[in-house]
Formats: structure tokens, C-alpha cells, sequence
């Protein structure tokens, strides 16, 4: 299953757990936010020390089973199972990294359907004839070009995030296999 590469290839790049207050996503602990799970998360499930809440301590105690479960059932799409998989790999660790309806959205900008930032259908339709005009490395080295932009552009907008700039620049740039 593709999305076994993806999560390793992902791991790589999320750390343990990390407080940085210049980080918008707050607590992150395996590249899951405190932000991002009080938005979708559940309390019962992710209120790992069992206090009633979701806090900065529960991200803290979070496992990478526990991440990875996260990931396959709220960043992986079923769809990119029919993408090439250093494409599939590109898409999910881009989203998990910039949210996956911005990396979906940059993705649909390159090969050339409406950025709505759903993977379905269409986009997957896209991806073919894309690729009957170009290679699917070309896609996906458009596809890094595309997301580099949107890190260059974001860290001129808010500076306290330049620190991360070479970070996401490698990360967007990473080989996937």
C-alpha cells in the first residue's frame, strides 16, 4: 500500500514533540497540531491523559501509532492509490506539512483543473491527461516548484516563519520513491 511509503517517507520529516510559539499550529507532536486536532479531533479519542480536554499535554503524549492512524484517516485520499507513488507520496506529505487542501489546490494549479482543493474525480482525470502532455516527473517537479512558491510567498507575508523557510524548502524538493 502506497500509503505505508508515504507515512515512512513523512516520518522523516515530523519530529517528536515540539511547542514552538511561532508555530500557528501550536503543540505538534509527529506532525499532528494541537490546532488541527481541536478542529477535527475528538475529544474522547485524543484526549490521551484522560483530563477532559484537548491540550498541549495530549499532543505530548501522543504515539506515532496514534499519528499514523491521523493521517490515514484524515490526510491520505483513497485516490492517490492511483498515482504514481513518488506523486501519492508528494501529496500527502506536502498536505500534512501545509494542510492538504492547500497542497491538493497547488496540485490541481499544475495539472491544470480547478483549484478547489479536493482530490476526486476531475483531478484525478487531470492527472492522465497530464501526463499524456508530460511526464509524471515533470508533473511532480512542477508540482515542488508550485509548492516552494507557496512557502517563499507565505514567509514574506508572516516573518516570523522564515525560520522554517529551508526547512519546507527541502522538504518540497525531497526525492520520493
Amino acid at each position: 500500500m502506497k500509503f505505508d511509503e508515504a507515512f515512512l517517507h513523512t516520518k522523516g520529516f515530523e519530529g517528536g514533540f515540539v511547542n514552538d510559539p511561532d508555530d500557528p499550529g501550536g503543540a505538534t507532536n509527529h506532525g499532528i497540531s494541537l490546532r488541527w486536532l481541536l478542529k477535527f479531533g475528538r475529544l474522547s479519542k485524543h484526549d490521551y491523559d484522560s483530563d477532559g480536554d484537548l491540550d498541549a499535554d495530549d499532543i505530548a503524549l501522543m504515539s506515532l501509532e496514534d499519528a499514523r492512524e491521523i493521517y490515514l484517516m484524515h490526510f491520505w485520499s483513497p485516490w492517490y492509490e492511483k498515482l504514481p507513488q513518488h506523486l501519492a507520496i508528494k501529496l500527502f506529505d506536502l498536505g500534512v506539512n501545509m494542510g492538504t487542501r492547500q497542497a491538493v489546490k497547488l496540485y490541481q494549479q499544475v495539472v491544470g483543473t480547478t483549484p478547489d482543493g479536493l482530490f476526486g474525480p476531475a483531478t484525478m482525470e487531470a492527472s492522465y491527461k497530464a501526463n499524456m502532455y508530460h511526464s509524471y516527473a515533470d508533473v511532480q517537479l512542477r508540482f515542488e516548484e508550485r509548492a516552494a512558491r507557496f512557502y517563499y510567498d507565505l514567509t514574506t507575508r508572516r516573518h516570523s516563519l522564515r525560520k522554517y523557510l529551508y526547512g519546507w524548502l527541502t522538504r518540497a524538493y525531497a526525492v520520493t520513491l
